[in-house]
Parts: structure tokens; sequence; C-alpha cells
């Protein structure tokens, strides 16, 4: 294999393992604009609707959307010759030119057939918003991240499940206990859907910040360990995502399987009686199955109950994880081979040397 056929094969690896920022002169801005080309392309002809109204005619829509059609291919052809390209050539990049036009063209086709303001703002938060969208996901390896994770998805329930039950049985019979108290329905048996999300979000958060809490220390102790040239801080970020990411994946595994275990039990032991009883209302879902002489019931109410329970353990797995020794161990014992095959394959990728010259224009990062 000669090599540029080696270098390439190294960043397919890096790649695919949530590493995109071990590549040599892989930059985050141009890489992931590069690689969502054909999707921006579609969201920037497919704005071409929003030069028509509701108030209009089917024929004066249809004309409407073939002038802003015109008018975006001609701001897509005078973007190309500002880049000394082909009028209608399709980018090979995508810089500050390009990005501009896709974000702002398409929100002034309502301020020029309809003279509104506030979808000018809209539609160019919007672009903007995908831009940093696709940026945070794919320029900064969190979608190759989530993918290995998720690759990994049978070996980490097996860890999770086998750390679970040595660290937690308490835990689960407490929730046991909370989950058929009268006052835990009475909470959260009636949330609505926007507080429900504002609690889940406040969960999220929490984990997510005990779940960091811990990640500088375990990125200082991987690196002092990293063969080839120490690593540098954009290498530091992208080995903090795949610490991050491995481990909101075992907590959330967690979390559904506490979850799915309440669902299963709630069905079998809350009956109607219990609902009346203790003054609940199973809410805008309330279905009976029956099984021979086994009644299943599933309500809104049991689904929310089940939830705060499977939040409430995943907060408690996350606190586990970052506060004892042995879950620490054990969570990085899970994620230190995949590591160390990267820094090795880092120390070869490094010693071949790879420069601008190795990523021509035509080639994506």
């Amino acid at each position: 294999m000669d090599r540029a056929a080696q270098i390439a094969a190294y960043e397919r690896q890096f790649r695919r393992s949530g590493l995109p920022l071990f590549i040599e002169g892989h930059s985050p801005a141009t890489a992931v604009f590069n690689r969502a080309l054909p999707l921006l392309i579609v969201v920037f002809v497919a704005e071409c609707s929003a030069a028509t109204s509701l108030d209009w005619s089917v024929l004066a829509n249809v004309g409407a959307a073939l002038g802003g059609l015109a008018i975006l291919v001609a701001a897509y052809g005078i973007a190309n010759r500002l880049r000394s390209r082909r009028f209608f050539a399709r980018p090979d990049r995508a810089g500050g030119t390009e990005l501009a036009v896709f974000v702002l063209v398409p929100a002034l086709l309502p301020l020029l057939t309809q003279g509104q303001w506030h979808q000018v703002i809209g539609i160019a938060a919007g672009n903007l918003a995908l831009l940093l969208v696709l940026y945070a996901v794919i320029g900064l390896g969190l979608l190759p991240t989530l993918w290995w994770s998720i690759s990994r998805l049978a070996g980490e329930l097996s860890a999770s499940l086998t750390q679970l039950a040595r660290a937690l049985p308490v835990l689960l019979v407490f929730s046991i206990v909370l989950f058929v108290n009268t006052e835990m329905w009475q909470v959260f048996s009636g949330l609505g859907f926007a507080n429900s999300t504002v609690i889940d979000a406040l969960f999220v958060l929490l984990i997510l910040g005990f779940v960091l809490l811990r990640v500088p220390a375990e990125i200082r102790g991987l690196a002092e360990k990293a063969a080839g040239p120490p690593l540098r801080r954009r290498e530091k970020f992208n080995l903090g995502g795949v610490l991050v990411m491995s481990q909101l994946v075992q907590i959330a595994m967690v979390s559904l399987g506490m979850l799915l275990f309440f669902v299963a039990f709630g069905s079998l032991t809350i009956s109607d009686t219990i609902y009346e009883s203790w003054s609940i209302k199973p809410g805008s879902f309330h279905e009976t199955w029956h099984l021979g002489d086994v009644d299943l019931r599933l309500t809104s109410a049991l689904f929310n109950v089940a939830a705060a329970i499977a939040e409430i353990t995943g907060l408690y797995y996350a606190l586990q994880v970052t506060t004892d020794a042995t879950f620490r161990e054990n969570f990085v014992t899970s994620t230190s081979d995949h590591l160390e095959r990267a820094f090795e394959a880092r120390a070869e990728y490094r010693a071949l040397d790879p420069g601008p010259e190795d990523h021509p224009p035509g080639r994506l990062i």
C-alpha cells in the first residue's frame, strides 16, 4: 500500500472511530460544510417557497416560486463566478461566500415579494441554526462518536447491567417503594407536556454536568499514555467527546431499562381500583389488555411516573460513575482498548507526515 493510500486508510479509521480531529489539516468548518453540500443545496432550492403566500392564487404562487428559484440560481451563479468557477459549477469547497449566500439570499425572498421582515429573520435564523447543528454534530466528530458508541451497544449494555447489579440494589428497592407511593403519583402523573419537557431537560442538564465533571482528569490520564506526539488541544477535545458520549450512552441504557421495567411492573400492579383510591387520573391514554386472567393497563400517568423513576436512576448512576473509583475504573477500561488502538494508529499516521498536498481541493477531508 502506497503512502497516499495509507494516509487515506488511517483517516477513514479516525472518522469511523469518532476521532476526526486526529486528522492532519482537518478543519471542522471546512469538512462539515463540504460533506453537507448536497443537503445545503437541497434546502437552498426548497426555500424558493419563501417567495409564495397563502393569500395568493395558485398561478401567482407558481410564478413567485419560479421567480424565487431564479433569484436563488442567480445568487448561486454569482457566488461561483466570484470564486472563478463556471456559473453552474458545483462548489468543491464551502467557504464564507457560499455560506453567506445560503443564509441570507433565501431569507430575502419574502422581503422582496411580500415586504415581511419577520420571515426574513426567521429564515436566516433557521439557516444559521442548521449550519451550527451541522458544525457541532459532524464537524466536531459528535456524529461518528455517537455512531461508534451505538455500535458498541451490546457490550455497553452488558457492562451497564453488570455494574448496575453490583452497585444499585439499594436504589432498585428504594425505587420500587417510591413507585408505589401515592405522593409520587400525585406529583408526576398529571404533568402536562410542557412541564414534563422542562423536568426532562433539567435532569439531562444535571446528568451532563456530572458526566463532564471528571472528563478533564480522564483526558489528562489518557493523554499521558498516548503513543506518538503529544495530543493537541483539539485532539483532547475530540477524546473528551468520545468519553462523554460513551458514558451518556451507558446512562441512557440504564435509564431506558428502568423505564421499561417500571412500565411493565406498573401495568401489572396499578389497577383501576388503585387509580380511584389514589384519586389519580389515567390521563389522555388509557388502554387495558386482557391476557387470560392477567390484566395489563397502560396509561399516560403510568408512563410519566415510570419516566420520573428512570430519570432519578440515571442521575444516581451518573453520580456513581463520577464519584465511585470502581465505577470510573470499569468505565475507562471499557473504552481503553479502543483508544489505545486509536493512539497507535495516530502515531503511525503522524509518522507518514501528512500535509496539505495529501488533501487536494477535490477531496473532502
